[in-house]
């Protein structure tokens, strides 16, 4: 489905979007650290959404992030 955009011409549209709402995210966790550490959501929903937005974040190598989102993980657990 995403390739029938890329084959359009917008697929770096797309990439982009997600590069914007990744950032956002991550601001939002790394400003608000202490709230998305109380949060009521489940400790494994947590991980499940900290984890994806880190794996991006590899994938971009931006590794200050990651280190900054691993810190975030460790105390979790």
């Amino acid at each position: 489905m995403i390739s029938d955009f890329e084959d359009s011409g917008i697929g770096h549209l797309i990439e982009g979007s997600k590069d914007t709402m990744m950032n956002m995210i991550y601001k939002a966790i790394v400003n608000n650290e202490q709230d998305a550490l109380s949060s009521n959501t489940p400790t494994d929903e947590k991980m499940a959404a900290l984890t994806n937005v880190l794996q991006y974040f590899e994938g971009t190598e931006e590794y200050e992030k990651c280190f900054n989102l691993k810190k975030i993980i460790d105390k979790i657990c």
